[in-house]
């Protein structure tokens, strides 16, 4: 049997014991790299596929996707969001100061730290082993509990090639390397049968009888394998496996401009679990036929001052997190309320995809403690009226009234995981307005007051006195009486026509407030005030002089309380 053949027998089978395939991947023996070899030692197609340099082909490679990488120290970015660098996980045991390794390898947020920067140290072509700066640790594919395909990190492991070391492989190179045959059939040489025991059970080789004319093959690979040493060099593959165990060995092609694809040497691609993004996401390997472009932007790294942190928390929201000084303050006129970062804690919770946030009934909460504080539509409202007199007026849809909903929505935006630190302005959302947010008053100092036992109407712009004018009010003691309440300016429109049963009335200036009931002129009343209400009110609207309505319609606008 031929050196050459030998190795390549021996490689196969290490190459299924050191990714642990053995027994759940009989037969796996052979390499491939986009070319089909020969079958080797008669085993089923290997589902390791790599170049194949031989004297037929040499050179060939399976796919070549840009520029080899040079040896040196890189950070290595996840392509899917740069933000996120491969870190070598570290956590602080209780009772320890120092961070220490966890022995795996994951996502997180780009610290400028030695445990995110990696060597790459050329092994053959464009295989690797990539050593973590901070541990020394190399990347390696394995297998976690639930039998999912995972990188961890792991001391070098001695290399998968037996012929690399111990002295049996050098037993069994020397005989490949004479390969005579004996003189006559009855002598066997230890040699042959030590090959012969650790070679593959597919491939028999016999030594021709004394004086027997060896048999002649046409097969071009026969005579390759068969040739000598010297001039059937190893593949790529072959001596990296000399040097490395094959599931610390990477493949790794770069476009030249910082985008890495990296492979295990079954194909398989190194990527972050399920393709997510996010802090202290696990690094997976899928199949080629899932990954549509290289994973990984790569950038050299000069060595780093800055030794290892902890990276076990993903939670941001801890005392050491990215988060740990955020607190969110939602302004409500002059006052203002504010969640700390500590109360937010007590509620983070994970989502299924593995990311921090705080639980939205947390905000829910917050958004109705706020509304119970904050709320007055409904509620009395104190109001100190034009003749000096403290009065507590109820009734009318005055007042302010927060949408709970869509202001725990904006909490829950501004505690975001991925968002801003420090201190976050949130917007509360508002159902109904009022206009003002003073415990003892929230219509303020800009309003319309009506007096409807005087018939009088006044006006105030930020505490002064615009217009002091007689009305004309609904009908009293009838339906069309004129309802008391705090309310506020819907819009307004000029001119209009006001319609109803059994009437319609031209008005210049119209301005609603309840429902159909407004302020405007009457063009048709020659006075206003008194006792006019009593017998000849309106429908219920509010009737006034040609002018004040004009300034009126001038100086109020959506929103304007109207008392």
């Amino acid at each position: 049997m031929s050196f050459k053949r030998f190795v390549k027998a021996a490689v196969c089978a290490s190459i299924v014991m050191a990714l642990g395939l053995g027994a759940s991947v009989p037969g796996r023996a052979d390499l491939e790299a986009g070319q089909k070899m020969k079958e080797l030692a008669g085993a089923e197609e290997n589902e390791f596929a790599w170049a194949e340099k031989d004297s037929a082909d040499a050179g060939t490679q399976e796919e070549d996707l840009g520029v080899l990488p040079t040896e040196g120290s890189y950070k290595i970015e996840n392509s899917k969001d740069p933000l996120l660098v491969l870190d070598a996980q570290h956590t602080v045991p209780e009772g320890k100061k120092k961070a220490e390794p966890t022995g795996r390898v994951q996502l997180f947020e780009d610290l400028d730290v030695a445990q995110q920067r990696f060597s790459i140290e050329a092994l053959a072509g464009d295989l690797y082993v990539i050593r973590s700066d901070a541990t020394g640790e190399l990347l390696t594919a394995g297998i976690d509990e639930n039998g999912e395909r995972v990188v961890t990190l792991r001391s070098q492991m001695e290399p998968s090639n037996p012929l690399s070391t111990g002295s049996e492989t050098t037993e069994a190179e020397t005989e490949a390397d004479t390969e005579t045959a004996p003189e006559t059939g009855a002598e066997a040489d230890t040699g042959a049968e030590t090959e012969a025991e650790t070679a593959p059970k597919t491939e028999t080789e016999t030594a021709p009888a004394a004086g027997a004319e060896p048999e002649s093959s046409a097969d071009p690979d026969t005579a390759t394998e068969t040739a000598d040493p010297e001039t059937a060099p190893l593949t790529d593959e072959e001596l990296a496996l000399t040097k490395a165990s094959a599931s610390q060995i990477w493949r790794i092609n770069a476009d030249g401009f910082g985008a890495w694809d990296i492979r295990t040497l079954d194909g398989r691609v190194m990527t972050a679990e399920d393709g997510a993004d996010y802090d202290g996401a696990a690094l997976t390997l899928r199949d080629r036929e899932s990954m549509a472009e290289p994973a990984w932007n790569a950038f050299p790294s000069e060595p780093l001052q800055k030794g290892t942190v902890e990276t076990l928390s993903t939670d941001p929201y801890t005392e050491m997190g990215r988060l740990h000084d955020l607190h969110i303050r939602v302004r409500f006129g002059t006052r203002y309320e504010e969640i700390s970062v500590d109360e937010m804690r007590d509620h983070v919770v994970e989502t299924e995809d593995h990311r921090f946030v705080v639980d939205e009934d947390f905000f829910a909460q917050k958004a109705a403690a706020m509304a119970e504080k904050y709320n007055t539509k409904g509620k009395p409202h104190l109001f100190t009226d034009s003749y000096g007199d403290s009065l507590m007026l109820t009734g009318g849809d005055f007042g302010w009234k927060l949408d709970e909903e869509a202001t725990a929505e904006n909490l829950k935006n501004a505690s975001a995981p991925e968002g801003e630190a420090g201190l976050v302005f949130a917007d509360a959302v508002w159902a109904n307005r009022g206009r003002s947010f003073e415990r003892s008053n929230d219509i303020g100092d800009s309003y319309v007051e009506i007096d409807l036992a005087g018939q009088k109407v006044w006006l105030y712009k930020n505490g002064r006195l615009l217009i002091e004018t007689d009305c004309v009010s609904g009908t009293y003691g009838t339906e069309r009486q004129t309802p008391g309440g705090v309310y506020s300016i819907y819009y307004k429109m000029s001119p209009a026509t006001l319609t109803g049963p059994g009437y319609s009335s031209f008005v210049n200036y119209w301005m609603p407030f309840n429902g159909g009931i407004g302020l405007h002129d009457a063009p048709w009343r020659g006075s206003f005030g008194g006792n006019i209400y009593k017998y000849d009110g309106s429908h219920g609207c509010i009737n006034l002089p040609y002018d004040a309505a004009q300034l009126m319609y001038r100086t109020v606008k959506k929103g304007y309380p109207v008392i």
